[in-house]
C-alpha cells in the first residue's frame, strides 16, 4: 500500500475518531453534571482498579492477534488460532470476577456491585479489541472506528433520554453503566459481523496455546505493569487521604489525556504494522532513499527513520494544540467548574501525548520483531520508577505531584522503549540480512 494511500487512510481514521472524541467529551460532561462527587470518586477509583484486573485477565491477547494477522506466514492456522483465543477470552471473564471479589476492599469502594458492573462493561470493550487488532493489522482501522462511534452515539442518546424524560428508576451512575454495557455489546456484535470473513472457527487446541505461551507470558506481565503505572495514580491519591474533589479533578484532567490519546491509539497500530511490512519487503520511498544516501544508512534503518520523522511532526503538532486549548476543554467537560484543580493538572499531563505516539510505535514494532521479552523488561522498569515518583510526589504535592509523576512515567517509558527497541531491531536486522543473503 502506497504511503499516500496510508496517509489518507489515517486522516479518515482520525476524522472518524474525532467524532468519537466529541461524543466522549459530552458523555464525561454528563457524568460530572449528574453524578454526585462521592459517587463519581468511587467510579473513578473503581475504574482504575478494574483496569488493572482487565489487564491481568486479557493476557495481551489483542497484541497477539495483531501480530498474528500482521505476519503473513501465520495465516494457515487461523481457525485453530482464533477459536483457541476466543475460548481463553471467555474463561477470562470469570477469572476477573473472582479477582474482584477477592481484592475489591483495597480500593476503599465498598460497593461490590458497582465494581462488578464496571468490570463487565470493560470486559466487553476489551473483548471487542480482538476485532480492532484485525483491523489494525489489515490497515482498516476505520471500520472499527465506525462501530466505536456507533457505541458512543448510543450511550449519549441513552443518557440524554435519561435527563430529558427525568428517569427516576435508576441513579444516574447506574443508568450510565447499564447504557454503556448495552452499547458496547452492540458494538461487539457489529464488529463480529463486519469482520466475519477474517475469522474462521475450528476446534480449539492446547497445542496452539503452547506455541504462543512465551509471547503471552511476556505480554501478560507487560500489560499488568502498564495498567499499574497508568491507573494507580488515583489509588495513591485515595490512599494518601486526598478528598473526592481532588480525585475527581485529577481524574477529569486524566480523562482529557485519555481522550486525546485516542489519536495515537488509532494511528500508531496501523503505522506500526505498515512499517513492519515495509521493513520485511524493503519497500523504499523517495524520502527513505534520500535519508539513506544523505546519512549513509542501511535500507531498513532509513525506512524506519522516515516513519519516525512523520510521527515526530504529527506528535508535536497535536501535543502543542491540545495543551494550548486544554483550559477550554476542561470547561467543556465541567461546565460549572465543580473541580477547578483539573485546570492546573491538565496541561502537565497532556504533555505526555508527545512521547505516547512513539511509545505505541516502538512497543508494537518490538513485539512484531519477536521482542516481547524486551517489552516485559521495559514495563517492569517503568513500573518501578513510576511507583517511586507516585510515592515521592503525591504525598507532598498532591494533584500537581500526581500530574508530574504521570508525565515523568511516560518520559521514562519512552526512553526504555527506545533502548529495548534498538536491541530488538538489531536482532531483527541480523536475521533478515541472513535471509536476504
Amino acid at each position: 500500500m502506497k504511503t499516500r494511500k496510508i496517509g489518507l487512510n489515517l486522516i479518515v481514521q482520525v476524522a472518524i475518531k474525532f467524532v468519537a472524541v466529541i461524543l466522549a467529551i459530552f458523555t464525561t460532561r454528563w457524568l460530572i453534571s449528574n453524578v454526585e462527587s462521592s459517587e463519581l470518586a468511587n467510579y473513578n477509583v473503581g475504574l482504575a482498579f478494574v483496569s488493572v484486573i482487565i489487564s491481568i485477565v486479557h493476557a495481551g491477547i489483542p497484541n497477539i492477534i495483531q501480530k498474528f494477522y500482521t505476519n503473513e506466514s501465520d495465516k494457515a492456522d487461523i481457525g485453530v488460532f482464533w477459536s483457541t483465543f476466543a475460548l481463553i477470552r471467555g474463561v477470562s471473564y470469570f477469572i476477573g470476577l473472582f479477582l474482584i471479589v477477592i481484592f475489591y476492599r483495597i480500593t476503599g469502594v465498598e460497593n461490590l456491585g458497582l465494581l462488578a458492573s464496571i468490570y463487565s462493561i470493560m470486559w466487553l470493550l476489551t473483548a471487542d479489541l480482538s476485532y480492532r487488532s484485525i483491523c489494525d493489522a489489515l490497515a482498516k482501522t476505520w471500520q472499527f472506528n465506525l462501530t466505536d462511534v456507533l457505541s458512543r452515539v448510543l450511550i449519549l442518546l441513552a443518557i440524554s433520554g435519561y435527563t430529558l424524560f427525568r428517569v427516576q428508576l435508576y441513579s444516574p451512575l447506574n443508568f450510565f453503566i447499564a447504557a454503556s454495557g448495552m452499547s458496547y455489546f452492540a458494538g461487539l456484535m457489529a464488529d463480529a459481523i463486519w469482520q466475519r470473513k477474517h475469522v474462521v472457527w475450528k476446534k480449539p487446541t492446547l497445542s496452539m496455546l503452547k506455541i504462543y505461551l512465551p509471547s503471552l507470558t511476556f505480554l501478560w506481565i507487560s500489560a499488568v505493569c502498564v495498567a499499574l503505572f497508568t491507573t494507580t495514580d488515583k489509588l495513591f491519591l485515595r490512599y494518601f487521604g486526598y478528598s473526592d474533589e481532588i480525585i475527581n479533578g485529577y481524574s477529569n484532567a486524566y480523562k482529557l489525556f485519555e481522550t486525546a490519546g485516542i489519536i495515537p491509539g488509532i494511528a500508531m497500530p496501523t503505522v506500526a504494522s505498515l512499517v513492519k511490512k515495509k521493513l520485511d519487503l524493503l519497500q523504499e520511498s523517495t524520502l527513505s532513499i534520500y535519508l539513506k544516501q544523505k546519512l549513509k544508512l542501511g535500507v531498513r534503518l532509513s525506512i524506519l527513520l522516515e516513519w519516525v520523522l512523520y510521527t515526530l511532526v504529527i506528535a508535536m503538532i497535536i501535543c502543542v494544540f491540545v495543551v494550548v486549548i486544554s483550559p477550554l476543554l476542561i470547561r467543556l467537560i465541567d461546565k460549572d467548574l465543580k473541580y477547578p484543580l483539573a485546570l492546573s493538572s491538565a496541561p502537565i499531563i497532556l504533555l505526555a501525548l508527545a512521547p505516547l505516539f512513539f511509545i505505541y510505535l516502538f512497543s508494537l514494532l518490538t513485539m512484531f520483531m519477536n521482542g516481547e521479552k524486551y517489552e516485559m523488561y521495559g514495563t517492569m522498569i517503568i513500573l518501578f520508577f513510576t511507583t517511586i515518583l507516585y510515592v515521592t510526589l503525591i504525598p507532598r504535592f498532591g494533584i500537581v505531584g500526581a500530574s508530574f509523576a504521570t508525565l515523568g512515567g511516560f518520559v521514562v517509558d519512552l526512553c526504555v522503549k527506545i533502548y529495548f527497541f534498538s536491541k530488538s531491531f538489531g536482532e531483527y536486522s541480523k536475521l533478515t540480512k541472513a535471509k536476504d543473503n
